[in-house]
C-alpha cells in the first residue's frame, strides 16, 4: 500500500496494520468533510512522527494548528467550517453568520468563520465568540457541531441589522426549522 514504506505507520486500530489505519482515517475524513484533528489522528493509532511524515509528504495539509485536510488541500465550505470547529476544541460549535449559512437561513459573503467556544484564543480566519452553551442550544447538522436554529437566530440578533434578522427568521420558518414557541 501507499503508506507501507513508513515503518512508523503501524497503528492500534486493529491488527491489520497500516491499511486499516488508513481506512479508519479515510472514514473519519469522509464524515468530517475532509478534515481531521491531530488528537483524532493519534486516537486512530497514528504515531506523532507518522503525522509529521504525512505532512511532509503532502498527505495531510495543515488548515489550522493541529487540524489537517486529509489527502488534498481543497476544502468545501463545510470542510472549512468543520476545521474551524475542530481547531477550537471539543466544546466548540459553528455559530452566528456561519451557522446561519450552514442552516441555509442566511447567505453571508464573509470569509471569517464564526465559532462559539469556552476558550480564550482564536485561530486566524476565525472569529471566536466565548460562551457556555446549554444542551438544547447545540446540535449537529450535516456532521458539523453547530448552534441550534433558535440560538443561531438569537446570535444573529447581536451581529446583523433588523432587516437581515427578519429575513433569516422568515427563511427558518419557511424551511420549517423552527416554530413560534422556540423563537
Amino acid at each position: 500500500g501507499e503508506w507501507t514504506s513508513d515503518p512508523n505507520s503501524r497503528g492500534k486500530v486493529s491488527d491489520g496494520g497500516p491499511a486499516d489505519v488508513d481506512r479508519a482515517l479515510s472514514l473519519l475524513a469522509k464524515r468530517q468533510h475532509g478534515v481531521a484533528s491531530r488528537r483524532q489522528l493519534l486516537e486512530l493509532g497514528i504515531r506523532p512522527r507518522t503525522v509529521d511524515y504525512r505532512i511532509e509528504r503532502a498527505r495531510l495539509h495543515p488548515v489550522h494548528n493541529g487540524v489537517y485536510a486529509v489527502g488534498h488541500p481543497g476544502l468545501t465550505a463545510h470542510g472549512r467550517w468543520m476545521a474551524a470547529v475542530l481547531a477550537h476544541g471539543p466544546t466548540a460549535v459553528l455559530s452566528h453568520r456561519s451557522a446561519a449559512s450552514l442552516w441555509d437561513v442566511m447567505r453571508s459573503a464573509r470569509t471569517t468563520i464564526e465559532v462559539t467556544a469556552g476558550r480564550r484564543w482564536s485561530r486566524p480566519g476565525v472569529e471566536l465568540h466565548r460562551s457556555r452553551l446549554v444542551g438544547d442550544e447545540v446540535t449537529v447538522h450535516d456532521g458539523i457541531p453547530v448552534t441550534s436554529v433558535p440560538r443561531t437566530l438569537l446570535d444573529l440578533a447581536g451581529v446583523v441589522g433588523r432587516h437581515a434578522l427578519e429575513r433569516a427568521i422568515e427563511r427558518a420558518e419557511a424551511r420549517r426549522l423552527t416554530d413560534p414557541l422556540s423563537l
